[in-house]
């Protein structure tokens, strides 16, 4: 199974796949994202609870990155991907 924690809308733009943990975001409409603020504890908690095999981060941005630093302080192999908005 897979878990995504993500920003999420009150209409999503596709169907999606797997679980949708929402977390805390910034709406940019203008270039069309929304880039999420980090982990709050209780995010991180779920996360390590899940016991995940591998993380698939998306980038820059502070969600990607504390997911990818929560990945490497836990020793889960992890990988950090850029999808251009524009």
């Amino acid at each position: 199974m897979c878990w995504v924690f993500a920003p999420t809308a009150d209409k999503p733009a596709f169907a999606h796949q797997g679980k949708v943990m929402p977390v805390p975001s910034m709406p940019f409409p203008a270039v069309g994202i929304s880039p999420g603020f980090g982990m709050a504890r209780h995010v991180k908690r779920q996360v390590l609870d899940f016991s995940p095999t591998s993380f698939t981060s998306r980038w820059p941005d502070l969600l990607g990155q504390a997911a990818l630093d929560l990945a490497q302080k836990h020793g889960i192999p992890s990988r950090g991907v850029h999808h251009n908005a524009l």
